[in-house]
């Protein structure tokens, strides 16, 4: 079995990413990043060249993000397991091992 996951920042290695059979790994998939919201908290809007959020809205079926800014937020779909920020960390690392049975 084939997974893949990413938390926080991480999920810009997906961006742009072609499969074997031409389509985009993130076509219609539900993940999560990086808020840009959590970007201007840390007070890194000028260091980082893009906004991962808009990149993510962009490019994926569905961008979500938890209520709270900082706090847990993982999402599942199907082998693609994301993190939004490091608090999401340990919760990514439980679904992976979940996926894994």
């Amino acid at each position: 079995m084939c997974l893949v996951s990413a938390v926080c920042h991480g999920p810009c290695g997906l961006l742009d990413v072609t499969l074997a059979n031409g389509a985009k790994l993130l076509d219609g998939r539900h993940v999560t990043g990086y808020s840009w919201t959590e970007e201007k908290l840390a007070r890194r809007t000028e260091e980082v060249p893009f906004s991962l959020e808009e990149k993510l809205r962009d490019q994926a079926g569905e961008y979500t993000t938890a209520k709270i800014p900082m706090t847990k937020h993982v999402v599942v779909d199907g082998k693609l397991i994301t993190g939004q920020n490091p608090t999401s960390a340990a919760g990514v690392g439980e679904a992976v091992l979940e996926a894994l049975g």
